[in-house]
């Protein structure tokens, strides 16, 4: 699984970090950013995902 956080898109409102800290944090722009995408989190990065307001994390599932 590779997890993206479009910085264009987001507005840095923390929703995929208050869900998922173990896989989101806030970077220097004060925006997301995906730092760990470990199997045993996808479920909770999955559901970061749908929850985010402006729908900036892209998930790309692995082949």
């Amino acid at each position: 699984m590779k997890v993206t956080v479009n910085k264009n898109v987001c507005i840095g409102n923390g929703m995929c970090i208050g869900i998922v800290s173990e896989a989101f944090k806030f970077g220097e722009d004060g925006k997301s950013q995906a730092y760990n995408t470990d199997p045993e989190l996808a479920d909770l990065i999955r559901e970061a995902e749908e929850n985010c307001p402006v729908g900036a994390i892209i998930i790309e599932e692995d082949d």
